[in-house]
């Protein structure tokens, strides 16, 4: 299932991945995302995450629709001295681009009740995973 707020995105996704009858596209918000709670064993937010104007929402929502066992994953920006320069806030406003905190995103996961954090840092990146417990 690919969720996206954007039709010229989803098209683009239906398009690049045509041969691929497995994958179901829908048109929604990653800050109220339009399935149960509890529906899917694995959540994955990649290089998106950091474009949503409240990540914490969309954290949250990812939370939710995760099954009980099920494992969440997300890539995303990560805030380092580099990434601090002069302009970075600025060019931040213009873009909407958002830089997190070494410890944003586990600590939301945490904070929204997933087990087994883990967290991998590669330059201004990083990669998250997690499970929400049974």
């Amino acid at each position: 299932m690919g969720l996206d707020v954007s039709e010229a995105m989803l098209q683009r996704a239906v398009r690049d991945n045509a041969d691929d009858r497995r994958v179901a596209y829908v048109r929604g918000s990653a800050l109220d995302v339009p399935f149960a709670d509890g529906a899917f064993d694995t959540v994955a937010c990649l290089a998106a995450l950091y474009l949503i104007p409240a990540p914490r929402i969309a954290v949250r929502e990812i939370c939710r629709v995760t099954k009980p066992g099920g494992r969440v994953a997300l890539f995303t920006s990560l805030q380092t001295p580099l990434t601090s320069v002069l302009g970075s806030s600025t060019a931040e406003r213009v873009s909407g681009f958002r830089w997190f905190g070494k410890d944003e995103i586990t600590g939301w996961l945490r904070e929204y009740g997933l087990v087994d954090v883990q967290q991998t840092i590669s330059g201004q990146g990083q990669f998250v995973t997690a499970r929400k417990p049974q």
